[in-house]
């Protein structure tokens, strides 16, 4: 028989022997290893533009054509702005090339069957003669990601229209005479120049004078700004990063630039400008990198240079690690505006509404929805103990009690700043405020410091008197750690970067969520603190033997908390729940795709979860 929890615990677990399994090293020590190099930044494929004053945007005055007004009406007012010196990829970025991100960087998290790129042992390969096409069907995140593994970044719209448009103001790329399909690849009034993409650079008439090709047509591409109108005065700006969102729903779309071969004549205006969903993946917009010599240097330890393709070896097009379920999940309820946490207590499921500051419950038998406490500031996170629901409101700098039978309220703590990771049990509530990890006696009904002075503490789990917590300070202070409340011998580390083997390359990875399950094992993620992309590796302890291994790789994931049945966790990332049975394989399957997960509740029969981006709750039956 097992011993109990908190006499088992006596020496750091250690990990040298077993480090991460095959599934975990593919994004984790692969990454620490590998994601640092990135193509060179090189003059060859870059072209240098010297500072300058140029106007930006169209004059309310200025005669438009046939086109009209309202077609130009968000590049107005024109302004004038100024830029510094920067340089721009000369070619829109290639299939080729971002395979290669792929392969050495983001795996399957930016994938898309449609980009024309295949799965093969190893990494990932253009599909044949498509290598030097624009790379399509990615989003923002996608080409910002890339640019910054490329020791780049995304132009901003300012430097996009400058390179396009230069200081004489230009109304097309190449000049101010409005080319055919000889300059530009777009929908040229009743036929397309072509049917499809062309490579990169094929239109040398179309190039700009300083020798920036495709800056209209072939594909539209994503800039760093947020998309809104311009300022109504019209003032004049000195590198600007995006105008100032004067409306709810602006600043939640981001700046496209260019057309493409699906775009019409207008849109090879060096002008002209739309928003699109940071999501979208388009066969019509791509993306090119800009650099400039304020950008960090690579990380220490980093190796730039040229990077090799995989070996072209048994090509698979649809085997993915992410397989999507048959069927779309139930809609418990909806309308709700910025769904978070959801938890399970007398018999009901109970949502925290971040976006109204309520909560409601659910009552699992019939779906009905009931309101039951209003009045939260800015509340973040939400757990129970089974019968009362507690809440951390930054806004409210305070710890609430809300009992959800009546719907009253007891405020714990109040002047906690930036309360989080919350946890409870039937006689403590425990939390981060700032450096300090505080617990709430619902006996004695007082506060006590349990720790203070912790370096970027970020987890926190509560398993009777015993508290688990991470920190994710320096390479030397990312810890994972225990205090035994009821005893005398202080913190004790559990996982630091000797224990776990991966020596000083901890300072790439840190721990966010930890969460005991009821069988006494206690899982935590691992995740790759720097970009582009921090995927992680799931791992889990068996606490009174201390034994454990990671042995599994996520997508990047998101900040709502895991959910356990058994020996299957459900962990949100960022577009999707995953779901990974222990001890079955390396591989882990997807509950649903395309939701962001507030929190979840799980059994053995069903998951339940919030979609903080749509305002539903939505179940599944997973038996």
């Amino acid at each position: 028989m097992k011993t109990s929890l908190t006499t088992s615990m006596t020496t750091t677990i250690a990990f040298s022997a077993l480090l991460l399994s095959a599934g975990a090293a593919h994004a984790a020590n692969k990454q620490a290893d590998k994601q640092a190099q990135a193509p060179e930044v090189h003059p060859s494929t870059m072209v240098a533009l010297e500072g300058g004053t140029f106007t930006m945007g169209t004059s309310t005055d200025e005669e438009l054509g046939r086109y009209g007004d309202r077609w130009f009406v968000n590049e107005q007012p024109a302004h004038e702005v100024t830029v510094d010196a920067f340089s721009l990829d000369r070619h829109e970025v290639t299939v080729a090339e971002f395979a290669l991100f792929l392969t050495w960087a983001a795996g399957d998290y930016h994938w898309h069957p449609n980009q024309h790129i295949e799965k093969v042992d190893g990494g990932y390969l253009p599909v044949e003669g498509t290598a030097n096409e624009p790379v399509r069907f990615v989003t923002w995140q996608a080409a910002d990601h890339y640019c910054k593994w490329a020791g780049k970044r995304l132009p901003t719209e300012a430097e996009w229209e400058y390179a396009a448009a230069g200081t004489d103001n230009r109304e097309f790329p190449w000049g101010d005479e409005g080319a055919g399909c000889e300059a530009a690849n777009y929908f040229a009034g009743a036929s397309f120049c072509q049917q499809g993409v062309l490579d990169v650079g094929s239109l040398a008439a179309g190039q700009t004078p300083e020798g920036v090709f495709d800056m209209a047509g072939n594909v539209a591409e994503w800039v760093a700004d947020p998309y809104a109108r311009y300022a109504e005065d019209g003032a004049a700006q000195t590198n600007p990063t995006g105008p100032q969102p004067t409306d709810a729903e602006a600043g939640t779309l981001r700046v496209v630039r260019g057309g493409g071969h699906l775009s019409s004549g207008r849109w090879r205006r060096t002008k002209a400008r739309w928003g699109a969903n940071p999501e979208r993946r388009s066969r019509n917009i791509g993306f090119r990198c800009a650099w400039d010599a304020d950008l960090a240097a690579p990380p220490d330890g980093a190796v730039r240079g040229e990077l090799s393709a995989p070996a072209d070896e048994n090509r698979r097009q649809t085997d993915r690690p992410l397989a999507p379920a048959a069927e779309l999940p139930a809609v418990v309820t909806e309308g709700l505006l910025e769904p978070g946490p959801i938890v399970a207590a007398g018999g009901q499921w109970y949502v925290l509404d971040r976006g109204a500051g309520s909560i409601v419950s659910i009552d699992p038998t019939d779906w009905t929805v009931a309101s039951v406490y209003e009045g939260l500031n800015t509340p973040t996170e939400m757990v129970t103990d089974g019968a009362s629901l507690f809440v951390a409101d930054p806004g409210a700098e305070t710890i609430v009690q809300v009992d959800p039978n009546d719907g009253t309220s007891t405020t714990l703590a109040d002047a906690q700043v930036d309360p989080r990771a919350l946890t409870a049990n039937e006689t403590h509530v425990v939390w981060l405020s700032e450096t300090t990890l505080r617990r709430y006696d619902t006996v004695s009904d007082t506060v006590e410091d349990v720790l203070t002075d912790l370096v970027g503490p970020s987890g926190v789990e509560l398993v009777g008197p015993t508290i688990f917590y991470s920190t994710k300070g320096s390479a030397a202070e990312t810890t994972l750690s225990y205090i035994d409340t009821s005893g005398a011998e202080g913190a004790q580390v559990m996982i630091d970067k000797d224990s776990i083997g991966l020596g000083d390359n901890m300072q790439y990875f840190y721990t966010q969520h930890i969460h005991v399950d009821a069988e006494g094992w206690l899982w935590f993620d691992l995740r790759y603190r720097s970009f582009p992309n921090n995927a992680l590796a799931l791992c889990r302890i068996d606490l009174q033997e201390g034994s454990g291994d990671c042995p599994t790789y996520t997508p990047p994931p998101h900040h709502a908390r895991m959910a356990t049945v058994g020996a299957t966790a459900y962990f949100p990332v960022r577009n999707t729940i995953i779901r990974y049975t222990y001890g079955e394989d390396d591989a882990f399957s997807e509950v649903t795709p395309w939701t962001r997960a507030g929190g979840i509740v799980a059994t053995e029969e069903f998951v339940v979860w919030t979609d903080e981006q749509n305002g539903r709750v939505y179940y599944r039956d997973v038996r």
